[in-house]
């Protein structure tokens, strides 16, 4: 992860009231005058150098660039190793689209993280971290004198292919996380492109390495605290302390669900939406309501069900809207209808099954076969049916008997098994 302890003993840097870690661009002083490496205090750089190894390696990392952007590079190489090795029998005798080249001719593996289907999207992992940065530069190049220049989406490939216009997903995703931080982490003291890069970084890793994700998401909220409604955060189209704390606050809980600490996890997302007192007016704002449904359907199924029925009107008559955030609400509340068959009249869980068939059908078509969520979705399809199929063809009087409640557990748990490995298994 980024450097968060000391060198020496691994102890946690020192945190501010907020229990946030405010000081990871500030010099310690404690630090390695040479080449910024992080201690905790005097006594561990001290022991570090003498018995530690730091002596041997000093030079080195100074040469790199500093602690920060060594350790980037390092963890760069690592993440990029992995997502070529993952692909590499999928990639096996392809070309990369930006430089047309193949393994064979570069030397280097190819990968596919996105959503492209038959020949497109194979690349190098080295040309798409070049790609991306050329593509920022260019953007920051038509806005001369504009301290913190506009990144129009279409232009981040950091997390989005361009082909495909998804985004990447997987060991791509983490090495394109490392590779924009290593990019963008000595630009300056919390320069735009650094706190850009460190946030994308935070959600490459929030399903994977969700410890060290969370940790990231908390400098990040300190830090936006800090800086707070001044004239560096109200200028022309940025957001209010108000609007970053709960973006902040909702990758931080996304974090918790990874970490399966549900409690604290529901605790915030039901205080997001509450700060949206007069609806959702962006879709910033169904975001928000799409994490809280999701934390709400297995444990609270009757008021998730109330909250999207209520929103999916709101969210078709809403132009702005993109189409991925109505599926969403209509995914949660299929999933939502489907969960509660004991709680619910038959007619309802039918009516989810079909809504859930409608969505998956839905994003089978944009994300494509080869897209690791499409089998996750159509099984949860799969198992609804199959559940549904067994109450229909079974009397009243067969459902209050014990073998209707092994069918009800059989499927609460099949239920509970699809969705184990976090939310993105939703549309």
């Amino acid at each position: 992860m980024i450097i968060i302890n000391c060198a020496n003993c691994a102890a946690e840097l020192p945190h501010d009231n907020t229990g946030c870690v405010r000081y990871l661009f500030e010099e310690s002083p404690a630090a390695c005058a040479r080449c910024q490496t992080r201690y905790c205090n005097a006594s561990c750089r001290r022991a570090h150098w003498d018995g530690g190894g730091h002596r041997d390696v000093c030079s080195e990392i100074a040469r790199a660039g500093g602690a920060e952007q060594h350790h980037a590079d390092q963890r760069y190489v690592e993440a990029a190793l992995d997502a070529i090795e993952e692909y590499a029998e999928a990639t096996a005798g392809k070309t990369c689209y930006i430089c047309m080249e193949d393994a064979t001719e570069s030397g280097e593996g190819l990968v596919r993280g996105c959503a492209c289907r038959g020949d497109n999207g194979y690349v190098h992992m080295s040309c798409l971290v070049r790609y991306a940065q050329a593509a920022v530069e260019a953007s920051i190049a038509r806005q001369p004198g504009v301290e913190v220049p506009f990144i129009h989406p279409h232009e981040q490939h950091w997390y989005a292919c361009r082909l495909c216009e998804q985004h990447y997903h997987g060991a791509v995703a983490v090495a394109l996380g490392w590779g924009g931080w290593k990019t963008y982490c000595g630009w300056g003291d919390w320069n735009w492109a650094s706190q850009f890069a460190l946030e994308n970084l935070g959600s490459s890793l929030s399903e994977s390495e969700p410890e060290e994700a969370l940790a990231i998401f908390e400098i990040l909220l300190a830090r936006r605290i800090d800086i707070g409604d001044g004239l560096t955060a109200s200028g022309p189209g940025c957001p209010s302390l108000a609007t970053d704390m709960r973006y902040f606050r909702g990758l931080i809980a996304d974090c918790l669900f990874s970490l399966e600490r549900h409690p604290e996890c529901l605790a915030v997302r039901r205080e997001i939406w509450a700060a949206c007192s007069d609806g959702p007016e962006t879709s910033r704002d169904f975001g928000a309501a799409i994490k809280l449904g999701y934390s709400l359907f297995k444990e609270h199924p009757e008021e998730c069900v109330e909250l999207m029925r209520e929103l999916i009107p709101l969210a078709r008559a809403e132009p702005d809207v993109p189409p991925s955030i109505l599926r969403r609400l209509r995914h949660i509340l299929a999933m939502a209808l489907c969960n509660t068959p004991r709680m619910t009249p038959l007619d309802n869980f039918t009516e989810g099954v079909a809504l859930l068939t409608e969505v998956v059908r839905e994003a089978a078509r944009v994300f494509g076969p080869e897209h690791p969520d499409t089998p996750n979705l159509q099984l949860q399809v799969k198992v609804a049916r199959a559940y549904l199929n067994a109450c229909r063809y079974q009397d009243e009087k067969w459902r209050e008997m014990p073998r209707c409640e092994k069918v009800l557990a059989a499927h609460g748990d099949a239920m509970d098994e699809l969705l184990a490995a976090g939310e993105t298994k939703l549309c």
